[in-house]
């Protein structure tokens, strides 16, 4: 058993919620695997958050999905074993919550939600498409090395987003005027 973690807020430019819900839904009724994902942050739209209820009402998941319905500090997320924490990307780039639940040592896989955007895959924690984003899962579920290096890709993607006191001192010489 794993659980999914998705920190966002439930709004209507979201509209990549029903890719992880169909992959959950499909693992489920496939492989008899029960995945829960909780979704982590406030329901700013309740048609968003009302679809996402009738979907998983519809295909038997109802039971899998919670809600916090309210942002929490990552300091206050539980972090277990077999949580995993799905953020969207597009393409290769990701945002800044990525970064925050990496550097917060949440085992943290990314799944492209641009299908324009293609993703140079060095990562398996960087999914391409639906079916990556499900040969991930059923890999966290039925091979615990997996996310033994998903942890050492995340460290690996982390020192990438951050400067070294060089490249920092350089940057800010630029921001204040000094080159």
């Amino acid at each position: 058993m794993i659980r999914l973690n998705i920190i966002s807020r439930i709004a209507g430019d979201k509209d990549f919620f029903s890719h992880y819900l169909e992959t959950v839904s499909e693992i489920f009724s496939e492989n008899n695997i029960t995945i829960f994902v909780n979704f982590i942050g406030p329901i700013e739209d309740l048609n968003t958050y009302n679809k996402i209820i009738k979907y998983c009402t519809k295909h038997g998941i109802e039971k899998q999905i919670s809600f916090t319905k309210k942002a929490l500090p990552y300091c206050e997320i539980e972090n277990t074993k077999k949580d995993v924490f799905l953020n969207a990307s597009i393409g290769s780039f990701i945002g800044y919550s990525s970064i925050e639940s990496i550097e917060n040592s949440f085992k943290t896989i990314f799944f492209n939600v641009d299908e324009t955007s293609f993703i140079k895959k060095k990562y398996i924690s960087f999914c391409q498409n639906k079916t990556e984003f499900k040969d991930l899962i059923l890999k966290i579920v039925f091979d615990n090395n997996t996310l033994n290096l998903i942890e050492k890709e995340n460290k690996e993607i982390f020192k990438s987003f951050h400067l070294d006191t060089e490249e920092k001192q350089l940057l800010l010489n630029i921001l204040n005027g000094k080159i």
